[in-house]
């Protein structure tokens, strides 16, 4: 079911530690490299490819699985004129390449709303003065959970049928230690006033704790996100979710639910997403056909 045509994926080197794998949806118009590199070094690639039917200056998106990340966009290129770019794999980690065949335009465009909602006593309080976003989870006191949820329009029709479509946001967490892992879920065109959103009638928020309701149903998964102490963009390739469920318009929240019981890996610790009032204000980077 929904098999892909599979090309010979030529290497200029053996190496029984590095698998490769190129794939063409012809639905989507997307090229695929799959890569799996199982050394515990960095692995410099060169990548040639001028033999396939590729429009210069298509981005080039790397989505990773590793050590320090779980699946978010963790490079981002645009292919140089001969279609032959250098591509660093990091240790122990799996790649996919998502390449476009055909010359796109790209556009970007700002979140129309943004804000935190805080629990516990706090419930009931709206925080859209603070101008900061947070994600934080401490199951023993609901007054020191924050999710964060960012409103993005589609009145002029952009959203309706892109090629390619990342979400991105900026961030770091307040701590040294362990990566901070937060999920992100998509809601399709639902509204709420960034000045009156509390956690009490923030969209599918659970009322008691740090848990995002109807996965699924009315919430879809977007990906998940690992932050460091160090401030960088994020991203995520949210492509499926915005060409199925963008409509008016699509909510993306950001939140660290509890994994298992006793889930106490982060408490303490909280992550800082760059607001609208900052110079990192959280963006859709879209592409369209010219």
């Amino acid at each position: 079911k929904n098999e892909r045509p599979l090309f010979e994926t030529k290497a200029s080197v053996d190496d029984n530690g590095l698998d490769s794998y190129t794939s063409y949806d012809a639905q989507s118009g997307n090229y695929y490299l799959w890569l799996v590199q199982r050394g515990m070094f960095d692995y410099n690639l060169k990548i040639d490819l001028s033999g396939l039917d590729i429009a210069a200056g298509v981005p080039v998106t790397a989505e990773t699985v590793s050590g320090s990340s779980y699946g978010e966009v963790t490079n981002l290129l645009m292919l140089p004129q001969n279609n032959i770019f250098d591509f660093k794999l990091s240790p122990q980690s799996v790649v996919l390449l998502t390449i476009p065949r055909e010359k796109l335009k790209q556009q970007v465009i700002s979140a129309f709303a943004a804000a935190t909602v805080t629990g516990g006593k706090y419930a009931g309080i709206n925080n859209s003065l603070k101008n900061e976003l947070t994600v934080q989870l401490d199951a023993a006191e609901p007054n020191k959970n924050n999710v964060t949820y960012i409103g993005f329009n589609n009145a002029n029709g952009e959203l309706n049928n892109p090629k390619k479509v990342l979400l991105k946001v900026n961030g770091y967490t307040d701590k040294t230690g362990n990566l901070y892992r937060l999920h992100v879920y998509g809601i399709p065109s639902e509204k709420w006033d960034e000045q009156k959103l509390n956690w009490n009638n923030a969209p599918l928020l659970d009322k008691n704790e740090a848990l995002i309701n109807e996965v699924g149903q009315k919430a879809f998964v977007a990906g998940e996100l690992a932050f460091t102490n160090q401030q960088q963009d994020h991203m995520l390739d949210v492509t499926d979710l915005v060409k199925k469920h963008a409509g008016n318009g699509i909510t993306f929240v950001l939140v660290r639910e509890t994994r298992q019981l006793g889930d106490d890996e982060d408490k303490g610790k909280k992550v800082m997403i760059g607001s609208l009032e900052t110079n990192h204000k959280p963006e859709l980077i879209f592409w369209n056909r010219n």
